[in-house]
């Protein structure tokens, strides 16, 4: 399955790719980036060449990083249909990809490993929370695909202001005159995080340091969000995410 700019998601058949001797065999791993040539056939398409541009091989060789790249690239097949343009979701992945990749899991650990004795606060502004990539993947995501949290209006009187409720089958912020059972209260900081995603690019949001605990509110309130509007399931890319982390 290819992930296009211009036309979506694809299917294409690369004839002997499984051959160890083949020349386009590599070309055709997961978390490959380039300029793929098909001839386009009623049912499938057939892989004539690739240029690779990016292999992500920091990805690739690292476990962790490979899981929770396996789940952006799972969410964006499921939820895209075949032959559905979405520029905007081809390019959230590109960046995203790029970001993990710029990161050496492996590396970092060692790193620490050899600093033991160093100044911690260093290490922890550099380092990359992964939990907190996932949450600006899932927000850029839903934007992506044209359900863009309402942050700003009431969903259900269109009043302004400083809410800190919310709704999650409305998709938004509630005012307290129409709060009722059922609504959250997530209180102001989540929606002053929500919306600073909204505005900031990928490669600032990755340098972005957010607390714990609002991560993992966010966490709980993504995974809602995009079951009650996206029809999310339980992916394969998830269970081996949470199997890793046990390791």
């Amino acid at each position: 399955t290819l992930m296009t700019e211009r036309s979506g998601k694809l299917k294409a058949i690369a004839k002997g790719a499984k051959s160890s001797r083949s020349m386009i065999a590599a070309t055709t791993q997961p978390f490959t980036l380039g300029e793929f040539v098909l001839d386009v056939g009623a049912s499938w398409n057939r892989v004539r060449s690739v240029e690779v541009l990016e292999s992500f091989r920091h990805i690739q060789g690292d476990l962790m990083l490979m899981g929770y790249g396996a789940y952006f690239l799972e969410t964006a097949s499921q939820l895209l249909q075949e032959g559905e343009e979405n520029r905007g979701l081809f390019q959230l992945l590109s960046e995203v990809l790029t970001g993990l990749n710029a990161y050496d899991h492996r590396q970092k650990r060692k790193k620490e490993a050899e600093d033991l004795e160093a100044d911690r606060s260093s290490e922890e502004t550099a380092a990359l929370d992964l939990e907190w990539v996932k949450i600006v993947y899932e927000l850029k995501l839903l934007a992506a695909m044209g359900f863009e949290i309402e942050l700003k209006r009431c969903v259900r009187c269109g009043a302004e202001g400083a809410h800190v409720d919310f709704s999650v089958p409305e998709g938004g912020a509630v005012c307290s005159n129409c709060l009722v059972d059922g609504d959250d209260r997530i209180g102001r900081m989540l929606f002053n995080i929500m919306d600073y995603v909204s505005k900031q690019s990928i490669d600032v949001l990755m340098e972005t340091k957010i607390n714990r605990l609002y991560i993992s509110k966010l966490d709980i309130l993504c995974m809602r969000f995009m079951k009650q509007h996206l029809g999310y399931q339980d992916f394969k890319s998830l269970e081996f995410l949470k199997a890793i982390r046990k390791v």
